[in-house]
C-alpha cells in the first residue's frame, strides 16, 4: 500500500506543480487547467498515471497485462463478495441470542439500584 500512496503522492506533487509554475502570470495559470493538462497528455503525466497503475495492481496482486474491461470485471467481484460477506454478518448479528450485561453483584446493566 505504500507503493501507491508513494505513486499517488508522486502525482498530485508534478500536476501541481504543472498547474502552479513559480513565476507563472495570471494569464498564464487560468490557461493551466487539469483539463488541459491531460488533453496535453506529456510524457511525465503518462508516465506518473503507469507507475501508480502498476502499484495498484500489485497491490490487489493482479497481473499488469489486464485489460480495462478485465480490471472492472475482477473489482465487480471483488465488490460482490464483500456484499456477501456483509450480509452474511448483518444476519449473523440478528440471530445471535441476546445476552444481559451482567454487573458486579449479578446486576443487569442499566437497572437501578435501590437500597
Amino acid at each position: 500500500m505504500e507503493a501507491v500512496a508513494r505513486a499517488a503522492r508522486e502525482l498530485v506533487e508534478k500536476r501541481d506543480q504543472w498547474l502552479n509554475p513559480e513565476g507563472a502570470s495570471e494569464a498564464e495559470l487560468a490557461k493551466r487547467t487539469l483539463t488541459a493538462l491531460y488533453n496535453q497528455r506529456p510524457t511525465w503525466l503518462e508516465h506518473a498515471h503507469r507507475k501508480l497503475d502498476a502499484a495498484v495492481l500489485d497491490a490487489y496482486g493482479w497481473p499488469h497485462d489486464l485489460t480495462d474491461e478485465q480490471i472492472l470485471e475482477r473489482l465487480l467481484d471483488l465488490n460482490r463478495q464483500r456484499s456477501m460477506i456483509a450480509e452474511n454478518c448483518a444476519r449473523m448479528v440478528h440471530l445471535m441470542p441476546v445476552r444481559p450485561i451482567l454487573m458486579e453483584g449479578g446486576e443487569h446493566a442499566g437497572t437501578k439500584r435501590t437500597r
